[in-house]
């Protein structure tokens, strides 16, 4: 395995709450990856591994920002980030909250304030080699400045 994820890895696994086997996991992250590698291919093990990085999500992170950026809005990290592994199964469920901010200027006064909320969610299947991924938007017409600031 790349020594970069896998440090990575140790760094991230704590940030995420992390579902095995329908449990909260809550032990450190090298019992963990010695858990996947015992229950799963080296293959699949490393594919989970990597998927519990904020490294994983990078590319689908930045797609959906270029979009919001050429509006002027910017995609936000928002709370939880949920991992859920099946090893039985060989599924996992993946879910992240982002929050959509505007900033502007007006007569002298910044604001800043969130026009929505956003959740990606992405499925894998290791057997099948399957990812299906997708962003729930949440339309809020009321939103919530965050700073007012004069200049």
């Amino acid at each position: 395995m790349d020594p970069e994820i896998l440090k990575q890895f140790i760094l991230d696994a704590p940030r995420i709450d992390i579902i095995l086997e329908g449990e909260v996991y809550q032990k450190d992250p090298e019992i963990l990856k010695d858990y996947l590698y015992q229950q799963l291919d080296i293959t699949s093990a490393e594919k989970v591994i990597y998927l519990l990085t904020q490294t994983f999500l990078a590319k689908f992170y930045i797609e959906e920002y270029k979009k919001h950026d050429e509006i002027g809005e910017h995609l936000l990290d928002h709370t939880r980030y949920i991992v859920s592994i099946d090893t039985k199964k060989k599924i996992i469920n993946l879910t992240k909250d982002f929050k959509i901010v505007y900033f502007y200027y007006d007569d002298e006064v910044y604001y800043d304030y969130i026009v929505d909320y956003c959740t990606l969610n992405i499925f894998l299947d290791l057997e099948e080699k399957l990812l299906i991924y997708d962003w729930n938007y949440e339309f809020d017409n009321n939103p919530v400045i965050l700073n007012k600031m004069f200049t």
